[in-house]
């Protein structure tokens, strides 16, 4: 049965068809797909029915790459467009339901998604997901950090397999004094991303690489400081200082 309403829309019952004399779209006719692109740093973001998500505080930042695609029916259509905002900057491109991947800044905000029928700008359908984006406690306890070192080849001290010592002797038969330092800073027993390596000599060696070159000890008694730091806030959790003669 086909009905005449006041306003002059046509309603087929059985089918819940709504055809607007004006050519508006009936909202009960919209729905949209969601998908997190790459990259986006949320927790659980393979669920697209979340309305709430999590940043996943292992990564230095959090960047969400949000694509929208409006369905009329069910179906992908061009009639229809979208209006994606925050109060942190959405970087936009030439479509508006595919953004450019943007930072999520500290604390929790809201992502307002409007579908619009894009011949009359009128909003069909709105939605909110909620961001929630808290760091990592940046503490780390000192308590937890052990700093193993290597001396790989070439190195030319004596009792160089004893990693224990404060102070090694070079090896007077070589012609000249090479070593070869490995550091492995780890956090309750495994390396970390969280921890840095800062090198020193008093020979004018300085160095933020773990594994730095090989470099060669001048005559006399020398020192190498070895400091392992937060990377995150630049503290120096140990140090540990080898004598060289």
């Amino acid at each position: 049965m086909v009905k005449k309403i006041a306003d002059e829309s046509i309603v087929n019952q059985g089918s819940i068809t709504v055809v607007h004399s004006d050519g508006s779209i009936d909202p009960l006719r919209v729905t949209y797909t969601r998908e997190w692109q790459s990259p986006t740093y949320l927790l659980l973001k393979e669920d697209i029915s979340l309305t709430e998500y999590v940043c996943d505080s292992t990564q230095t930042e959090c960047k969400i790459n949000l694509k929208i695609t409006p369905l009329l029916d069910g179906v992908d259509t061009s009639s229809l467009s979208c209006e994606i905002t925050s109060d942190f900057e959405i970087i936009p491109t030439s479509d508006p339901c595919n953004p450019n991947t943007s930072l999520v800044p500290n604390g929790d905000h809201e992502v307002s998604i409007k579908i619009l029928d894009k011949a009359k700008n009128v909003t069909l359908q709105t939605s909110t997901i909620i961001l929630k984006n808290t760091p990592e406690n940046d503490t780390i306890d000192p308590t937890k950090v052990v700093t193993d070192i290597v001396w790989q080849q070439p190195t030319y001290l004596l009792e160089k397999n004893d990693m224990t010592k404060a102070f090694y002797q070079c090896d007077t038969e070589k012609t000249e004094c090479k070593v070869n330092l490995l550091v492995t800073p780890k956090l309750e027993g495994l390396e970390s991303p969280k921890l840095s390596c800062h090198i020193t000599t008093d020979f004018g060696i300085e160095e933020s690489d773990c594994n730095p070159s090989e470099f060669v000890v001048p005559k006399g008694l020398h020192t190498i400081t070895i400091e392992t730091k937060n990377k995150n806030t630049g503290e120096v959790i140990t140090t540990r200082v080898i004598e060289i003669q």
